[in-house]
């Protein structure tokens, strides 16, 4: 999924749109490694850090 970052030009949601009701939500990382023993259950979002 992506979203605005200052770098996008074109009109399109931010993030906080999105995310708007999940319980399960992980943020500020830089990077993930997902394998079939990380995946969880509920499933979590993950929002990753915007690099520039």
């Amino acid at each position: 999924m992506h979203f605005k970052t200052p770098k996008l030009g074109f009109n399109i949601g931010g993030v906080e749109e999105f995310l708007e009701g999940k319980k399960n939500v992980e943020r500020g990382l830089d990077f993930i490694e997902i394998s079939k023993d990380s995946l969880t259950h509920p499933p979590k979002v993950v929002v990753l850090n915007f690099l520039r």
